[in-house]
């Protein structure tokens, strides 16, 4: 059962939502440094 619990964690953690918003945060620095150059 405890495994399960570790496992179902682990699951959110790698959604695909969790990375999508880290990376909506560096698109957007990348375009403003790209506005900046």
């Amino acid at each position: 059962m405890a495994r399960e619990t570790q496992a179902a964690q682990s699951e959110p953690e790698r959604s695909p939502r969790h990375w999508k918003r880290p990376k909506t945060e560096v698109e957007e620095v990348d375009g403003d440094e790209e506005e900046v150059l």
